[in-house]
């Protein structure tokens, strides 16, 4: 239904979020709902699940799952839409690419206010496909304000605010999101050297 009603406009698709996250935490350390995990793996004392099986066949389903959709898409919409279906997986951590600050730097950036956060991330992303990095695309997570799974709704991080206790849940933007809309308009930029510096931009051969 998404790539038949949107397929014309967005170009850029994500089948699953997160996957390898999920069949780790939910069923191999059960932090994550449904919790399911068995010794010596369990970080909590699950009442049921297998760690040695279980998070392989998740992982082994999310694969068939964004394959079907992928192939789906390939079968009756890239042909005359255009687009890229890709599916995102979870980054454990970073570590410096080189000695230098702006690399070190870059693996220190984290808990930012809103719009400083996305300034700061496309302008990386962006130096990063200039400097010969595969980059397809950016995506802002997220839209509105969700259900977040481990903080519930008390980690309002969209860029439209949803008042969930109001049963017609209104939205109303925030200035990330006029912010944003601005950037998509080419209103404003992004000044990448006052992010990541200028030692960012040279590569490590030179």
């Amino acid at each position: 239904m998404c790539f038949r009603e949107f397929g014309d406009r967005v170009k850029h698709w994500t089948t699953m979020d997160e996957p390898n996250l999920l069949s780790i935490a939910a069923y191999n350390s059960g932090t994550f709902p449904p919790c399911r995990c068995s010794p010596p793996f369990g970080i909590i004392n699950c009442t049921a699940g297998n760690s040695t099986v279980e998070p392989y066949v998740v992982a082994h389903n999310s694969i068939l799952a964004h394959a079907s959709a992928l192939n789906l898409y390939r079968d009756k919409y890239h042909a005359t839409q255009k687009g890229v279906v890709c599916i995102n997986v979870y980054s454990f951590w970073n570590y410096p690419y080189s000695p230098s600050s702006a690399d070190i730097a870059a693996t220190q950036r984290s808990s930012l206010r809103t719009i400083r956060y996305l300034s700061s991330y496309m302008g990386s992303t962006l130096a990063a496909l200039r400097n010969g990095t595969n980059v397809k695309g950016y995506f802002v997570w997220s839209f509105l304000d969700v259900f977040e799974l481990l903080a519930g709704y008390h980690s309002p991080y969209g860029l439209h605010h949803v008042d969930f206790e109001d049963p017609s849940l209104p939205r109303q933007p925030k200035l990330s999101a006029h912010w944003y809309s601005k950037f998509l308009r080419s209103e404003i930029g992004i000044n990448i050297d006052s992010i990541i510096g200028p030692d960012a931009h040279e590569h490590p051969d030179d």
